[in-house]
């Protein structure tokens, strides 16, 4: 019987000691699962914020060093206007060049080849009723 309360108690103490394993292969395929989907997310977002414009060229083009008061106002072929990257129509644009008049030096129209003139002509005639003279049109150089 005193064997038998020996067996038991060192069964018992080995049990005591045993060390609980830590599953680390679930959280390594987990953590790789969740890499691989924000990469994959990444490159196809990345696109999405960019402007999509095909630029007219110009003989007499010239590159500009731009100052931070400068905006930049992006003109689609449908003639929608973006402002970083968020479609506003031409009166979203008029009320946000009144309310940042103080901050803006110039405007930077960036147009689309097949975009609409109206839509350039509009945004100028804004400008312009807002005292901004220095108004410039994007264009890239014939043969570059």
């Amino acid at each position: 019987m005193k064997n038998k309360k020996i067996l038991l108690l060192s069964l018992m103490e080995e049990d005591e000691y045993q060390k609980e394993e830590i599953q680390i292969i679930p959280t390594i395929d987990v953590m790789m699962f969740l890499l691989v989907f924000f990469i994959l997310y990444t490159l196809n977002v990345i696109p999405l914020f960019q402007q999509k414009l095909e630029i007219p060229s110009t003989k007499t083009a010239e590159q500009q060093n731009l100052k931070e008061e400068i905006i930049k106002i992006y003109i689609s072929k449908d003639g929608e206007p973006k402002i970083d990257n968020k479609i506003i129509g031409i009166s979203s644009i008029e009320n946000y060049i009144k309310e940042n008049k103080q901050n803006i030096k110039g405007i930077l129209v960036i147009t689309d080849k097949g975009a609409k003139v109206e839509s350039v002509l509009k945004i100028i005639d804004i400008a312009k009723s807002e005292d901004i003279t220095n108004i410039g049109i994007a264009s890239n150089k014939e043969g570059q």
